[in-house]
């Protein structure tokens, strides 16, 4: 493949100090970032890699080598130690991976102060392989180690450095980027959620608080105003809108107080700047999920705060009772939710909320009472039926599929972290094992955990060509006359589908084999890219096609699969359907195998 770099281009943007962002229209959300060098043929220079960049390192998907279309970052010259030469840093939330090379293209040196080389004081050959560097590995295993993640320990070098709100705002930095050892940034974030004003009276004194989350496409962070700064910000802090903010401090996040995820929290002091952007758009989103099905909660720990989406399948009545440690009247709701994992969860709704049982999402608290239970505390929030992918595709599969499921609830008891294990383990099926208890499936659905590493990927028929509206997913026919795609439930036309996965991946272990079917999440999960990219991809025969589906295949994980009984052509065989999948932790996987051993030795 003929590849060529945009060459000059870290040079021109070395010329431009606290630059504009890098413009895109996408965007991803993650914590994580990772630290290297990217070069294009005649410089390098260091990178910061995050959002759903973060994902495709942990994949392997991008790796040494591999060539990048940046869609949307910002570029800013880095401050060093007093006598250093300032340095280019790249923030790139996003970018297109075109392919993975077997060497470098070029011969780069590392660029300098406007735009000049840095000429090597060692060897050439020294100079002339940055991606020599070597920082202390990644925390995963699964990524490449020519990338360092960026601890929240020590510094972020990859940090720019920003011009405040006096004037002008400067280029403005990721959410995910903030940190506390650099306190020159600018950030443009939206209000997603505001609390009341708090007030505590206490021996030692008496205040007042109020606390707001912020979100940009990177990520979010809590915000919290304190006593003297109250009166100053709670009027001009409005949800929904979109503001410049500087000069904030940035220390390490109360995750009790908190339901962003997110290590880091900003607190306003007086030197605290705000402005109201007015030309942001909807470029920003409106809220930042992390959804997590509800039968992954027994890995998590009491007080873990969540997002989930969810149905709430049944409500109870609003109850009034006094508190026995406040003495104050209360009311709750209890909700059971259920998810397309398979399991329902009790959730309880406090004070005015319960009064709405609507279907709750954000900032959920996990607790051990009766097994596994969620609550919505005063920081978290709920959306009835949400305007996203997600919703749509969970609503249409409880029409279709949840109203007649049996569900697995948490038992009572089962709270402690070694009884999450044991349940979680007694789930837990070979191959052999899980054709055995189907033999006799009737009409009901069962679900069962599967360990097993992945074999073969059925990439014959891949996808198909599905509506483009929200939450429909249905299969669009081509008309020749007019080449417009069809939806016949939607009654709509189209230029173009929107392709979705649907294929079967063969899962082996030590006992046998069976055949998984893999819907569009998981596909994308696996395969590490959409099926409008594998479309592509196959239909020019590019050999991107051939490479994702090889490096899906002799990996294992772990599944969380449906078994039902299906009829075709007067024939019924069990269909396995992938209803959650994660990579193993070998970690647990050890441990269980030792707690085995020890009990064919007893």
């Amino acid at each position: 493949m003929d590849i060529q770099l945009t060459q000059g281009a870290l040079e021109r943007l070395s010329q431009s100090p606290n630059s504009s962002p890098i413009p895109s229209t996408n965007g991803g959300g993650a914590a994580t970032r990772y630290r290297s060098f990217l070069s294009d043929g005649q410089h390098s220079t260091v990178a910061i890699l995050t959002g759903r960049l973060t994902q495709l390192i942990e994949s392997n998907t991008i790796a040494r080598h591999t060539v990048l279309s940046i869609t949307r970052g910002s570029a800013s010259m880095k401050e060093g130690r007093p006598g250093d030469k300032p340095l280019l840093v790249l923030i790139i939330l996003d970018a297109e991976v075109i392919a993975t090379l077997d060497d470098r293209i070029g011969d780069p040196v590392k660029i300098g102060p406007e735009g000049h080389e840095e000429k090597p004081d060692a060897s050439r050959a020294a100079a002339q392989q940055p991606q020599q560097y070597k920082p202390a590995p990644p925390t995963n295993s699964n990524a490449s180690s020519f990338l360092s993640r960026v601890d929240s320990n020590r510094p972020n070098v990859g940090m720019p450095t920003m011009s405040t709100l006096s004037g002008a705002p400067g280029a403005v930095a990721p959410i995910a980027s903030l940190n506390p050892y650099n306190n020159k940034w600018v950030i443009r974030a939206r209000v997603s959620q505001k609390s009341n004003i708090k007030e505590w009276h206490k021996e030692s004194g008496s205040g007042k608080l109020f606390s707001v989350n912020l979100i940009d496409e990177s990520g979010e962070i809590r915000a919290t105003i304190f006593t003297r700064n109250v009166d100053k910000f709670f009027p001009l802090l409005e949800v929904g809108k979109v503001y410049y903010i500087t000069q904030a401090r940035v220390s390490v996040a109360r995750q009790q107080f908190s339901n962003v995820n997110n290590d880091y929290e900003l607190v306003f002091e007086d030197s605290t700047e705000v402005m109201l952007c007015t030309d942001a758009g909807s470029a920003l989103p409106q809220v930042h999920y992390e959804f997590v099905n509800l039968s992954d909660l027994g890995r998590y720990q009491k007080n873990h705060l969540t997002d989930i989406l969810c149905v709430v399948r049944q409500s109870s009545d609003p109850v009034d009772f006094v508190s026995q440690r406040t003495q104050k009247s209360m009311t709750k709701r209890d909700l059971m939710v259920v998810d397309r994992s398979g399991f329902e969860v009790r959730l309880t709704l406090w004070g005015d909320q319960a009064m709405h049982p609507l279907s709750p999402s954000k900032g959920l608290r996990l607790g051990d009472y009766g097994g596994r239970t969620l609550s919505l505390p005063s920081m978290g929030s709920y959306t009835v039926n949400p305007d996203i992918p997600e919703a749509h595709a969970l609503r249409g599969w409880y029409d279709q599929e949840g109203r007649q499921t049996t569900f697995q609830s948490y038992s009572a008891g089962a709270a402690s972290s070694g009884d999450t294990v044991q349940r979680f383990e007694s789930q837990l099926k070979t191959m052999e094992q899980v054709r055995e208890d189907t033999a006799g499936l009737g009409d009901e659905q069962k679900y069962y955990n599967l360990k097993g590493t992945v074999v073969f990927v059925r990439n014959t028929t891949i996808a198909y060509p599905a509506c483009s509206t929200p939450g429909c997913n249905k299969k669009v026919i081509e008309d020749p006359s007019t080449g417009q795609w069809r939806c016949e439930k939607c009654q709509k036309s189209f230029p173009a589908p929107n392709h979705r996965f649907i294929f079967s991946i063969n899962v082996s272990d030590e006992t046998g084999q069976n055949w998984l079917q893999c819907f569009n999440d998981i596909g994308e999960q696996l395969l590490g890219c959409t099926a409008n990219d594998m479309m592509q991809w196959q239909e020019m025969g590019d050999p991107m096609f051939q490479k994702k589906i090889d490096e899906a295949t002799f990996k294992e994980f772990t599944f969380r699969c449906r078994a039902k009984n299906e009829t075709f052509n007067d024939n019924t065989r069990v269909r396995f359907t992938v209803m959650s999948m994660s990579p193993v932790d070998y970690v647990s996987e050890t441990k269980r195998l030792a707690r085995l051993v020890e009990s064919y030795a007893a």
